[in-house]
């Protein structure tokens, strides 16, 4: 039981970079149009501009394609690494865009650290089959929101996470994992 679960979820991570990125570059494109247009600055200057923002942002899709992908639960070591889902409770956080920065790195989470696992599915429409399906996991670390597209990837990581603390803290929490 001395190894590590990788786990993927490709389509969660296919929709969040493409979400960000058509954000991002709405975001860019809008502020880069305004500044330039005020400054008078002729018309291949800015589509120069523009389509360098453009592949700026094809990087940054594929940083948070690549950062936002897997789920990594070290049974060597006891670590969880985790896409960063953190919500920025300060003025400066989201003046900088801090949450948008977040995404392109990784968080690593002690297993002794996680205090309880929680189920949480939003159903789109009628369909039980659509929605997204989510951990949401807290402790001593915080909390951390893990989105996933279907209820099988979360199932694995929730099992590879149970597994972890079962070993690590010698505690059995699979029954206290609860659906909001």
């Amino acid at each position: 039981m001395n190894h590590i679960y990788k786990i993927k979820d490709v389509w969660m991570s296919l929709i969040f970079s493409t979400r960000t990125f058509a954000i991002s570059s709405f975001v860019f494109f809008v502020f880069t149009f305004i500044v330039l247009t005020i400054n008078e600055v002729p018309n291949e200057r800015l589509f120069s501009v523009i389509k360098s923002i453009f592949y700026f942002n094809i990087v940054l899709m594929g940083v948070h394609y690549f950062k936002n992908s897997s789920y990594t639960i070290n049974m060597k070591n006891g670590e969880i690494t985790i896409p960063r889902s953190d919500v920025e409770n300060s003025l400066l956080g989201i003046i900088t865009f801090s949450p948008y920065w977040n995404l392109l790195r990784n968080k690593t989470i002690d297993v002794n650290d996680v205090e309880g696992l929680y189920l949480d599915t939003n159903r789109n429409g009628e369909s039980q089959a659509i929605g997204n399906f989510n951990i949401v996991m807290v402790g001593k670390f915080g909390s951390a929101k893990l989105e996933f597209y279907d209820r099988q990837k979360r199932d694995e990581v929730r099992n590879a996470i149970t597994q972890a603390i079962k070993k690590f803290k010698h505690e059995d929490i699979s029954f206290q994992v609860a659906e909001l």
